[in-house]
Formats: C-alpha cells, structure tokens, sequence
C-alpha cells in the first residue's frame, strides 16, 4: 500500500497584515508567525514524520486563503508539492470550511484535482449564520465528493 503525503497547512501571518481588522481587514489578530497562537492545537493529532508543512497568510497585502498560495519551509509551493508527489486526488478537511476549506477546494478543483471534502474533519466560523453550510454546498456543486475520516480509515 503506498503512503499518502500529509500536508498541513497553517496561518502565518506578519504583525501588520490588511488581513486582520485593525489594518482594514475582517479578521481579529490570529496566527502571528512563530507566536504561540500559530502553533496547532495540542490535541490535533498527527504523524510526526513525514508530514510537510505549509506557510500561508505571509504576504501582508493579501488574505491567502488557499492552502494553493501556501509554501513549506523552502519556499516550494503546495501546487509544486503535489505534482513531484504525483498526487491527483486531495483530502481536504480544516479550519475554516466558509473561508480556507472553500477556497482550498475551489482552487484544486480550478487545477484538475479530485477533491473529497472531509465532512467530519471541517469547522466553519459562520460570519453569518449559514456560511459553512453554503460553501459546502458550493464546493459539492462545482465538483468536490463528500466523504468523512471513519469511510476512509
């Protein structure tokens, strides 16, 4: 059985970004580079070899919602990432499911990817009351598949 490349993507965003609400943006101050609010939850459970990880929300003009304008470390991008991995088809569960997940799924599926939406694995922040629910209808629609981690295990 061949082993399936994990990618985990995080905010990392500058002190000064047009992304958080106190420089015109719509989002409080999160995820500030090498802070302890950018580090993963310490109940968020993953291999700890192998997995690459991915730097998004750096460019302090823009909001990098996409895991698509994310790099790792060597300043590869995910899109680069995935062609030399030979992957074709993407899982994708995370936070925000009206924000990132959407954009993530929206970008894969522009590119050619085959996209399963992890439904069990996605959280949305619902600025207004039914976000979440209207992006994964949209990301349905436009082509993603609807799965959750117990059918894939």
């Amino acid at each position: 059985k061949k082993k399936l490349p994990i990618f985990l993507s995080r905010d990392w965003h500058p002190i000064r970004t047009r992304h958080f609400r106190d420089f015109g943006g719509t989002w409080p101050v999160h995820c500030i580079h090498n802070s302890k609010g950018a580090q993963f939850h310490p109940r968020f459970k993953f291999p700890e070899k192998g997995v690459i990880l991915l730097y998004k929300g750096m460019d302090p003009e823009k909001d990098s919602y996409s895991v698509f304008h994310a790099e790792d470390e060597k300043g590869m991008s995910f899109e680069n990432l995935l062609s030399i991995s030979g992957v074709k088809e993407i899982y994708i569960g995370g936070l925000a499911t009206d924000y990132c997940v959407r954009f993530t799924a929206r970008d894969a599926l522009k590119k050619g990817f085959k996209v399963k939406l992890l439904t069990d694995a996605v959280k949305g922040v619902n600025l207004k009351p039914r976000d979440s629910e209207e992006a994964i209808r949209e990301m349905i629609k436009s082509g993603a598949k609807k799965t959750n981690l117990k059918e894939e295990s």
